[in-house]
């Protein structure tokens, strides 16, 4: 998944209830510097980078943030957005050297990627009916 195709799905899985988490990397769209974030509590949250203190995200930062799909800590936050959305135990699985695969019969889904990030954010768009990024 292409960065461009994070910036035009994540802002509308925002909108459907998915909700940054404690500890996800994230990077802002123009600029690229990596910060975790911290602080959060629905649309309310904070970030940090290594070098500084946590400060408030504003509006033009929740619009700018994307997560990074590379991250353990962030595939984790959004496998557990996944279940909380989903309410189901899905799992992604590796493909061998050909990807990710993840099928949920609960919710419907049956998606692959390049990564293990790039599988649970079409699984997200998949359960929240937005057009994924194929």
């Amino acid at each position: 998944m292409t960065r461009e195709q994070l910036a035009q799905v994540w802002p509308q899985l925002l909108e459907r209830g998915v909700q940054w988490r404690d500890g996800m990397a994230g990077t802002f769209a123009p600029r690229g510097n990596t910060w975790r974030a911290v602080n959060c509590r629905g649309d309310t949250w904070s970030y940090q980078f290594s070098w500084s203190t946590a400060r408030r995200a504003r509006a033009a930062d929740q619009r700018d943030a994307l997560p990074d799909l590379e991250d353990p800590a962030t595939v984790g936050c959004l496998l557990a957005e996944l279940r909380r959305i989903g309410e189901s135990g899905a799992i992604p699985a590796p493909l061998g050297s050909t990807g990710w695969y993840l099928r949920d019969v609960i919710l419907g889904i049956s998606v692959r990627g390049a990564t293990e990030g790039e599988v649970l954010v079409k699984a997200l768009c998949t359960a929240l009916k937005v057009e994924r990024p194929d």
